[in-house]
């Protein structure tokens, strides 16, 4: 597992669950500190709610599922006898690049370089690696525990035998495995929830609605139980930032452009409830409030 950050940590968790061994690497030991207290923390919740084991008999203390996480801070060591390498690093293209460049030279010829990128293609990165036929996408949803789900992805030259292995490790893991059949920019779940995304912002950039209504539409009209922004905040703005610049690229399209509203957002640091402000402010924001979904909130203060 290269990354220990948002998704590095939960990845590598979900791994170690399922009962593989896991290897994780990052160039921060305080990011590898944190992980680990993620993990730990994660661990004791699941199991005070009975949710530890894959299956009911197969449930074990945390500890023990913690024991089979390693964390190391040279990559070479951690992927020396890796079956399957996965990358969660930052969402730019040159520093998975970089990334991919030393994990081809590590990790054993049969290893499959696999990257949980939302946004770049490993089409993008196969002239990184010498043999591109190994490489795929293997892009998770943020906590896989509440939204399980995984996908799988061609670089256009990777091997059916390849894919196919990825995507039984994804229903190893006990949750929802699918495949995409050729190659699609934002892959499946990315490409719908990107259009969520841009026309919520374009919106909000035109004037016709408030970041509070659309969120109210969203969760209303659809049963969701958060609004596109505020998925947003939790995510963090400069990775949102990040997967728009890096959609506008792909495609050079003026309608791709980053919405402006991200773009002064993220330029003023405000980053979602990591920074404390987004497009809403934390801790305690306004949507925890009682009666915000249906504006009676609003109506009182008026």
């Amino acid at each position: 597992m290269v990354g220990a950050g948002l998704m590095g940590w939960q990845i590598a968790l979900m791994c170690a669950r399922a009962g593989y061994r896991v290897a994780q690497f990052d160039i921060s030991p305080e990011a590898l500190r944190n992980a680990r207290e993620r993990q730990a923390a994660t661990l004791q919740e699941w199991a005070a709610q009975g949710r530890l084991g894959l299956l009911e008999a197969s449930v074990e203390q945390p500890e023990i599922v913690l024991e089979r996480i390693e964390h190391f801070a040279d990559l070479a060591s951690a992927c020396a006898t890796a079956d399957m390498t996965i990358e969660a690093a930052t969402e730019r293209i040159e520093v998975k690049r970089e990334i991919f460049r030393h994990l081809d030279m590590a990790a054993p010829r049969e290893a499959i370089l696999a990257t949980n990128s939302s946004s770049i293609q490993s089409r993008r990165l196969a002239d990184a690696v010498r043999f591109a036929d190994r490489l795929c996408n293997f892009h998770f949803t943020n906590h896989p525990w509440l939204r399980p789900y995984v996908e799988t992805m061609t670089c256009g030259a990777t091997r059916d035998d390849v894919l196919d292995r990825a995507y039984r490790v994804g229903r190893s893991l006990g949750i929802a495995s699918a495949r995409v059949h050729g190659e699609s920019q934002g892959f499946i779940h990315n490409y719908v929830w990107r259009q969520i995304k841009k026309a919520a912002m374009t919106l909000v950039d035109r004037g016709h609605a408030s970041v509070e209504d659309v969120d109210r539409a969203v969760m209303i009209g659809l049963r969701c139980p958060l609004g596109p922004f505020q998925m947003m905040d939790r995510a963090g703005l400069d990775v949102m930032l990040d997967i728009e610049r890096q959609w506008f690229a792909e495609s050079g399209e003026e309608r791709d452009r980053p919405p402006k509203v991200l773009e002064d957002l993220v330029s003023a640091g405000h980053l979602g409830v990591k920074s404390g402000r987004g497009f809403y402010r934390y801790p305690h924001p306004a949507f925890e409030e009682p009666g915000w979904l249906f504006g009676q909130n609003q109506q009182a203060k008026e």
